[in-house]
């Protein structure tokens, strides 16, 4: 996902840690897909 933000002019604006527990608990089933395009929209930028 990153890859592909990247290469379309985005990044995310988040410590690792941050994206890390993210991405695990989204693995795991403990975020949903509204909570991560939630998340995703607070945290990305135009580079």
């Amino acid at each position: 996902m990153e890859t592909f933000l990247i290469l379309n002019g985005m990044e995310i604006k988040a410590n690792v840690d941050e994206q890390e527990k993210l991405m695990f608990n989204l693995a795991k089933g403990k975020t949903s897909l509204g909570a991560l395009t939630s998340w995703l929209n607070e945290h990305i930028t135009r580079v």
